[in-house]
């Protein structure tokens, strides 16, 4: 649940930013194609790759390297350096990092649920 909220969150502040920062609907489209595309590319092909052992491994350095990158954001901005480009790639970052979380949480639940 706290996964989806600040998934869902850091998606909206960062579609606000880019609209109030005047990016527009260029902005906008770019932000919703980053952030689909990779989970929808990479996921199927990083799925086979999780084995159970590896699987909390996956998951943590998902976490953090998203929380990083939502960290650098304001950071950057409120140092005066925020084009669009690095907060496109910071996002597709962000949505590649995610494409290898979702597969992990899903892939432990058989672990869960047997204990």
């Amino acid at each position: 649940m706290v996964k989806i909220t600040a998934d869902s969150f850091a998606f909206t502040s960062i579609l606000w930013f880019l609209i109030l920062d005047g990016k527009g609907a260029v902005g906008t489209g770019m932000l919703i194609a980053v952030t689909l595309l990779p989970q929808a590319l990479i996921g199927p092909l990083i799925s086979p790759f999780m084995k159970p052992k590896t699987l909390k491994f996956w998951m943590f350095s998902a976490d953090i390297t998203r929380a990083s990158l939502m960290l650098i954001i304001p950071i950057f901005y409120f140092s005066g350096f925020s084009p669009l480009w690095f907060i496109i790639s910071l996002m597709l970052i962000h949505s590649a990092t995610g494409a290898s979380y979702d597969p992990a949480s899903i892939s432990m639940i058989p672990q869960i649920v047997k204990n």
